[in-house]
């Protein structure tokens, strides 16, 4: 990308180019088509501001308040969410993309304990809301949530229903370690077990009958 932009002589912001790689998942040929686009907007320095006339800018609430629903468990919230970025014509694949790196970067932050990774997206008015909700999340939650996510957005591309894998992904990540998939277990009492409760011994034929 790099090479194109100075081919062109234009100066692009490297965050620009950066934004560009992720919005394409890799694919070179993507990348170079969004990129003519930008430089189609004839300006000789393109920035943040003038991309985003193409590029829309990263739903960071969205981001910021589905990890924290997914932190505090709450599937509802999280699921509204998900459902209200569909409805108001949200690439879901795109923003599964933007979450995974969104929790990346958190992972990193955690890890190397540098604000560098983290700051790359999120203005400075918000960055202390970030490091608010990291700090409160272990290393291995968010490692978990980022397994799930991949493997939801690998489902994308399969599923009949739009939000299905992303809805799935967050049932997933919320429901209690152990949780039994009926709402009360019933365990096989013998009648030993009766008698033994109530105090009383066995009848006499009972006896017999042993």
């Amino acid at each position: 990308l790099q090479y194109v932009v100075n081919r062109e002589n234009i100066k692009v912001d490297k965050q620009v180019l950066e934004i560009v790689a992720r919005q394409v998942n890799g694919c070179v040929r993507d990348a170079e088509s969004l990129l003519d686009q930008i430089l189609s907007l004839c300006e000789k320095e393109i920035g943040i501001d003038e991309a985003s006339l193409i590029i829309p800018k990263s739903n960071f609430d969205s981001l910021n308040n589905l990890l924290k629903f997914l932190v505090q468990k709450d599937v509802r919230q999280a699921i509204e969410l998900i459902n209200q970025l569909v409805m108001d014509g949200v690439d879901i694949q795109q923003f599964v993309n933007e979450f995974i790196d969104f929790c990346r970067r958190g992972l990193l932050y955690k890890i190397k304990n540098s604000l560098q990774d983290l700051a790359e997206d999120v203005g400075e008015d918000r960055i202390s809301a970030v490091i608010e909700l990291l700090d409160g999340i272990e290393i291995n939650a968010l490692v978990k949530i980022i397994r799930y996510f991949l493997k939801a957005k690998e489902e994308l591309k399969l599923s009949p229903i739009l939000q299905l894998p992303v809805e799935m992904a967050v049932i997933e990540i919320t429901q209690p370690a152990g949780m039994s998939l009926s709402r009360q277990t019933k365990s096989v009492t013998k009648p030993q077990d009766l008698v033994d409760k109530a105090g009383a011994q066995p009848c006499a034929g009972l006896e017999k009958n042993n």
